[in-house]
């Protein structure tokens, strides 16, 4: 069974292989209590928000649950304040762009940089 809980900076070493660089506010996705999903926002020093999200097999298969999960965070972190993000759009999967663009990013002139604003 998969559990959602807070994101926490042992969460993000476990699925990124490092420790976060900056302050992060996330959810992650826990099977058996190992991490098997993360996404959130990652605060750099200079207030920029950068969302984040690395998903393992297990979830692959719950994308319309992942997608829900993301709005939900768009709203929440609109209702924080957040009113611009960015986000690298991995080349490497397929409906990445598509998806950036359905949650309501939009292409900038920098390569594979993406920006939500409220």
């Amino acid at each position: 069974m998969i559990a959602l809980a807070p994101a926490t900076a042992a969460d993000f070493e476990a699925v990124f292989g490092v420790a976060p660089p900056w302050r992060i506010r996330g959810v992650a996705a826990r099977e058996d209590g190992r991490p098997v999903a993360l996404c959130g926002l990652a605060y750099t020093p200079d207030g920029q928000a950068m969302a984040f999200y690395a998903g393992t097999e297990a979830v692959q298969r719950f994308p319309v649950a992942i997608t829900r999960a993301v709005i939900a965070g768009l709203a929440q972190a609109r209702g924080r304040g957040v009113r611009r993000i960015v986000a690298e759009c991995d080349t490497s999967i397929e409906a990445a762009a598509r998806w950036l663009a359905r949650l309501g990013f939009r292409e900038t002139e920098v390569p594979n940089v993406w920006i939500w604003e409220a």
